[in-house]
Parts: C-alpha cells; structure tokens; sequence
C-alpha cells in the first residue's frame, strides 16, 4: 500500500508541475490554469496511484514465493543430517542382506541350472519328433497342392497366350 500512495503523490506533483510549466511558457496567459493543473495532477495521481498499488501487489506475490523457497530450503537443510543417517544404515543394511544372500543365489542358480538340463534333454526327443511329423505334414500340403498349382499355372499360361494372339 505503500508503493501505491507513494506513486499517487508522485504522479500527481509531477503532472501538475508539467502543465503548470507548459501554461506560464505558453504567450497567452490562461485564467483556467489552477483547473488545468488540477485535472492533470488528479487524473495522473489516480493513474499513478493503481500502477503503484498493481506494483505493490506483485511485490507481495514475490515475497511469498520466496518465503516459500526459503521455509522449503530450511526443512531441507534441517532434514539433511536424518536423511544421511538413514542412507548410511540403509546401505550397511543392503550389504549385509546382499552378502548373506549371495551363498542361497549361487545356489538357486545351480539348481535352476540342473532343472533347465534336464527339462532340455527330456524335451529333445519330443521336439525331434514334432519336426518330423512337421516335415510330413509339409509334404503332404505340398504333394496335395502340387496338382492345383499346376492347372492354376497351365490355366495362366493359356490366358497369357490368347491375349498375346
């Protein structure tokens, strides 16, 4: 609020004294002066005066959000030190669980290992017979398609040769 009385008063001093110094500079002296300087200063002085309290209000807006920054910076600096502690004992308590686990992985990877051998050796008779009865399977397909595709070709062929003709 400050700023915006600060600037009513200044706008209105510094208008009034313009027009006042244009009127006694001009050759005609004028008997409206006094009303001319007083509308001018008035009208400036209100002009002023909400430029100043808009101003005000954006200074203010600032305020708060650096006074916001500055409480988040202090709670971050404050909880700095608990946040270590807690990332130190964290980390010891992971190394700890890491090296205590690590025995049990090697082993569970051993084991899994073992089951992937065997279920891959149990599975190799099986997918070689499913590749055989596969390769059949094609043949027949293929020997069962051989006679259609020929008369489709033949048919084709005769086509082609009256369009040439």
């Amino acid at each position: 609020m400050k700023r915006a009385l600060k600037w009513f008063i200044l706008g209105g001093i510094i208008a009034g004294a313009v027009v006042a110094v244009k009127s006694m500079q001009s050759e005609e002296p004028s008997d409206d002066m006094p009303k001319q300087v007083a509308g001018a200063a008035g009208g400036a002085a209100v002009a002023c005066g909400l430029l100043g309290f808009i101003l005000d209000r954006r200074a203010r807006r600032k305020a708060k959000k650096v006074a916001k920054v500055a409480a988040a910076v202090s709670v971050a600096r404050a909880a700095a030190p608990v946040i270590e502690l807690t990332a130190k004992r964290t980390r010891k308590a992971a190394k700890k669980a890491a090296k205590a686990a690590a025995p049990k992985v090697g082993h569970a990877a051993d084991v899994a290992r073992e089951q992937a051998v065997k279920a891959a050796k149990a599975a190799a008779p099986r997918v070689g017979q499913a590749a055989d009865i596969a390769r059949e399977q094609a043949t027949k397909v293929a020997d069962a398609a051989r006679p259609v595709v020929e008369q489709a070709a033949a048919a084709a062929r005769e086509q082609a040769a009256r369009r040439a003709s």
